[in-house]
C-alpha cells in the first residue's frame, strides 16, 4: 500500500496555490486564464483517460505480462470522477474561451450547417454531453477498480476477472467515441467554422502518448522502491517500451495525416486553423514538436537496451510527457494569440492548479489498495520473485 498522507496534503496544498493563481487571473484577464487552464484541464485529463483505455485494451486482450504494475492504471483510471468537478469552471466561464457561447452558429459556410451548429453547441446540449462523458468515464474507471480490489479480497472467485474481461471489451469503442467527441467539443470548437474528420483520433492519440509515458514513469517508481513484491518480468518491461515506442510513431501518423489533408484541401476555413500554427511566432513550435515529440522518441526508442531498462526508459518517458503538454498548447493557445506564443504566469498557475487536485485524488485512491493487484491468479506470470 502506497503512504499517501504526506502526497494528499502536498497534492490539496499545491491544488489551492494553483487554483487562487488561477482565480486571480480570472479577475485579471478572464481569456488568458481561461485559455491557460483549458490547456491544464485536458493534459491532466487525458493521462486519466488514456490510462482507462490502457486498463480497459489489456483486460480485453486478457495481458499477463502487465498485472503487476497494472494498479497503477487502474489508480490514475479512478481520479476521472473528480475531473467531472474540475470542469465546472470550463462550463462557467464559457463566453471567454468559446465564440459559439454567445453565437452558437458562428462562422460562414451552409445555412443548413450553421443551423445544426447552433443547436449542436447550445449551451443546454454541450452540457449533457459532458454530463454524458463524465459519467461513463466515471461508471467505467470505478467499476473497474472496485472489481480489482474486490478480487484481492476473494482470490479464489474468477467472476471479478470475468467481469472486468467482458465490460472492458464493451467499454472501449464508448471510451474512444466519448474522448473523441469530447475532443471535439471543448478544443475543436475553439476555432468557428472549422472542421477536421481526424482531430478526434488526434486527441485520442494525444491521451494514448501520455498516458503510457506516466505508465512507465510509474512502474519504474514502483519497481525502484520496492512497492511491488517482485519486478517485471524483462519480456513485460520491454513490452512498456515497445508500446512508447509504437504509440510514438502513431502519434507522428495522426498528426501528419491531419496535415496532410489540410494542406491538400486548402481550403480557406481550414487554413484559417493551419497558418497560424505553422507561419507565425508558433512555426518553431511546431518543429520543436516534429523533433521532439517524434524524431528524438524514435531514436531513442529504437535499442533494446533502452526499453528493457526501467530507468532510462522512465527518463525518455517524461520527456515525451513535456511534449504532450506543449503540444495541447500549440493546439489551444493559437486562438488566442495567433502572432506567436506569449506565457504568463497563469499556465504554471493552471497547471499546478489541476495537477495538484488530481495528485491529491490519485493518492487518495492509492491508499485504498495495494500496490498490485495481489488476488489477480496471473500476477506470477508477469514477474520475477524478490529474492527472500
Amino acid at each position: 500500500m502506497i503512504k499517501s498522507r504526506t502526497g494528499i496534503l502536498m497534492g490539496l496544498s499545491l491544488g489551492v496555490l494553483g487554483f487562487a493563481g488561477t482565480f486571480v487571473g480570472l479577475g485579471l484577464d478572464p481569456h488568458r486564464a481561461m485559455h491557460a487552464y483549458l490547456v491544464a484541464f485536458i493534459f491532466w485529463l487525458g493521462l486519466g483517460l488514456g490510462s482507462l483505455g490502457w486498463l480497459l485494451a489489456f483486460h480485453a486482450g486478457r495481458s499477463r505480462w502487465v498485472v503487476l504494475v497494472r494498479r497503477a492504471l487502474e489508480v490514475n483510471a479512478a481520479t476521472l470522477p473528480i475531473f467531472a468537478l474540475l470542469f465546472l469552471p470550463i462550463f462557467l466561464n464559457l463566453p471567454s474561451l468559446y465564440e459559439w457561447a454567445n453565437n452558437p452558429a458562428a462562422g460562414s459556410g451552409d445555412p443548413l450547417l450553421l443551423h445544426f451548429r447552433a443547436v449542436y453547441l447550445g449551451r443546454g446540449f454541450v452540457a449533457a454531453r459532458a454530463v454524458l462523458y463524465f459519467t461513463v468515464w466515471s461508471a467505467v474507471s470505478t467499476a473497474m477498480y472496485h472489481w480489482s480490489r474486490a478480487q484481492d479480497a476473494r482470490p479464489t472467485e474468477r467472476i471479478y476477472t470475468i467481469r472486468q474481461r467482458f465490460w472492458s471489451a464493451a467499454a472501449l469503442p464508448v471510451l474512444a467515441l466519448t474522448i473523441a467527441f469530447a475532443g471535439i467539443d471543448w478544443v475543436m470548437s475553439l476555432q468557428a467554422g472549422w472542421i477536421s474528420t481526424m482531430f478526434g483520433f488526434y486527441m485520442i492519440a494525444n491521451a494514448i502518448i501520455s498516458s503510457m509515458a506516466l505508465f512507465a514513469i510509474q512502474s519504474a517508481w514502483l519497481q525502484k522502491t520496492g512497492r511491488l513484491p517482485g519486478q517485471l518480468k524483462e519480456t513485460g518491461q520491454h513490452n512498456l517500451g515497445k508500446l512508447l515506442f509504437a504509440f510514438t510513431i502513431f502519434w507522428a501518423y495522426i498528426a501528419f495525416s491531419q496535415f496532410l489533408l489540410i494542406w491538400m484541401g486548402n481550403l480557406p476555413e481550414e487554413l484559417v486553423w493551419m497558418l497560424p500554427r505553422t507561419v507565425t511566432g508558433w512555426k518553431p513550435v511546431a518543429y520543436f514538436l516534429l523533433v521532439g515529440h517524434f524524431v528524438i522518441p524514435f531514436v531513442l526508442l529504437l535499442p533494446v537496451t533502452l526499453k528493457v531498462r526501467p530507468i532510462p526508459l522512465a527518463v525518455v518517458a517524461g520527456w515525451i510527457l513535456v511534449t504532450c503538454y506543449v503540444d495541447l498548447y500549440w493546439l489551444i493557445m493559437p486562438h488566442l494569440f495567433p502572432e506567436g506564443p506569449q506565457a504568463s504566469w497563469m499556465d504554471a498557475a493552471a497547471f499546478v492548479g489541476v495537477g495538484g487536485l488530481a495528485s491529491a485524488t490519485w493518492f487518495w485512491q492509492a491508499s485504498r489498495s495495494e500496490a498490485a493487484p495481489l488476488g489477480d491468479q496471473y500476477l506470477h506470470d508477469s514477474m520475477v520473485l524478490s529474492p527472500p
